[in-house]
């Protein structure tokens, strides 16, 4: 079975990986960081930086759980599971391992202090410091675990809806729950909900004529959301998820097109490198720093996808 390809989901993926890229730029002078101390404050930078961080992974999550939705169940749980790990756990690893801990070794970052190689990538394995790189066995757990349950979840309307009901008071709740010895959960009570969002988003779309309603829902979240800041972001990110949803067109766009081809690996190869200038240019003027970051930096990240896609370590970036 084929589906019609849906540029709303492309724009949408570019367009978050071009503004979790603009986070890592600018985290030097996150108020909220604390691995290394912010230079300079930067009380501009700080607030696009928590506003950003409100929103953007709930966005990749989103996603995600669209495109579960849409195309997850054409094979078995076994085969489902193998095209995941190569898609998610492969680069996790093996960016990981030969790229981001590396790198980070070699730039004397604080977290890495006094620990060999093998115990760095025996914690990053288990859950632990694994920088940008989280993402990926988080969204391959919910992939596993809710892939028995797509049926209910997908083709009936209100599965989802209870889903995404469960998995908001987990986050709700994120502190008072188990781990189970497993970090990955933390992360996934979380930012689950979000994933039954995009499970609800792909079978009850804003473009189908429900514009008006789902206008409505976008601005509801949104005002409950802005009362409720304070407690927590849920609802606001909500608000804005929908409203990207709501807004973002369903065609090509054409200034996007190269970075869509390249975003898995700008999202795999960019954040590294922002430990350069937090190691030599940590003191250069803010505005600087962040064009580097996400300009020149970004531009590194996009030529290496380019040179990885070319050679057999082409699966480095899922492929």
């Amino acid at each position: 079975m084929t589906h019609k390809k849906i540029y709303q989901i492309d724009n949408l993926r570019t367009v978050a990986i071009l503004v979790v890229m603009l986070g890592h730029s600018i985290i030097l002078y996150s108020s909220r960081w604390s691995l290394y101390q912010p230079p300079a404050e930067v009380p501009v930078l700080d607030e696009v930086k928590k506003w950003v961080d409100i929103f953007i992974m709930p966005l990749f999550f989103s996603l995600s759980g669209y495109l579960f939705a849409l195309s997850g169940g054409q094979n078995g749980w076994g085969k489902f599971l193998l095209k995941k790990s190569r898609r998610l756990l492969v680069p996790f690893v093996l960016v990981g391992a030969l790229y981001m801990i590396p790198l980070k070794m070699l730039l004397h970052y604080p977290g890495y202090e006094g620990k060999s190689y093998s115990e760095i990538l025996f914690r990053f394995l288990c859950g632990f410091d694994q920088g940008h790189l989280w993402y990926l066995p988080t969204v391959f757990l919910l992939f596993a675990a809710l892939f028995p349950l797509k049926r209910l979840l997908c083709r009936h309307l209100a599965g989802g809806i209870g889903l995404m009901a469960l998995l908001a008071v987990a986050c709700l709740e994120q502190d008072r729950l188990p781990l189970l010895g497993l970090p990955y959960l933390k992360n996934l009570y979380k930012f689950g909900w979000a994933f039954a969002l995009g499970i609800v988003l792909c079978r009850l779309p804003p473009q189908k004529g429900r514009q008006k309603e789902w206008a409505l829902i976008s601005a509801g979240l949104l005002a409950v959301g802005w009362f409720l800041r304070g407690t927590t972001t849920l609802p606001l990110a909500a608000g804005i998820l929908s409203l990207f949803y709501l807004l973002m067109p369903n065609r090509p766009l054409a200034p996007l097109a190269p970075i869509a081809k390249n975003e898995y690996g700008l999202y795999l190869f960019h954040s590294p490198l922002i430990y350069l200038t937090l190691t030599w240019l940590s003191t250069a003027a803010p505005w600087m720093v962040v064009e580097i970051n996400f300009l020149l930096l970004g531009t590194v990240a996009f030529g290496l996808t380019e040179l990885v896609r070319k050679t057999p370590l082409r699966i480095l970036v899922g492929e």
